[in-house]
C-alpha cells in the first residue's frame, strides 16, 4: 500500500495447533526467503497480540487470536504487524 507497508485481507483461523502456522515469504517460490516469528522479533517488530512463536522446530507465527477474518499489515518502516 505504500514503500515499506504491506497489507492483505487474510482469513485465520485458530484449531489450537500447527494449522495455525505460518511465516510470511519476500520472494515467491523461494523457500530461503522465508521469515519466522524471531526474524521480525530479533528485528525489533511489535507483533500484534494475536501470534505468538509457534515453537515448531520452524519457530513459524502461530495465530491464537480468534477465528475470522483480518486485515494484516506489516510496517516495515515503523516494524509493526498489526491485526484489524
Amino acid at each position: 500500500t505504500g514503500e515499506g507497508v504491506y497489507t492483505t485481507v487474510v482469513q485465520l483461523q485458530n484449531n489450537g495447533g500447527a494449522d495455525n502456522n505460518f511465516r510470511f515469504f519476500t520472494s515467491d517460490g523461494d523457500w530461503a526467503s522465508g521469515r519466522n516469528y524471531p526474524w521480525y522479533q530479533d528485528a525489533g517488530y511489535t507483533i500484534d497480540a494475536s501470534f505468538e512463536n509457534a515453537m515448531d522446530g520452524d519457530s513459524n507465527f502461530a495465530f491464537v487470536g480468534t477465528t475470522g477474518t483480518y486485515f494484516l499489515t506489516i510496517d516495515d518502516n515503523n516494524l509493526v504487524i498489526t491485526l484489524e
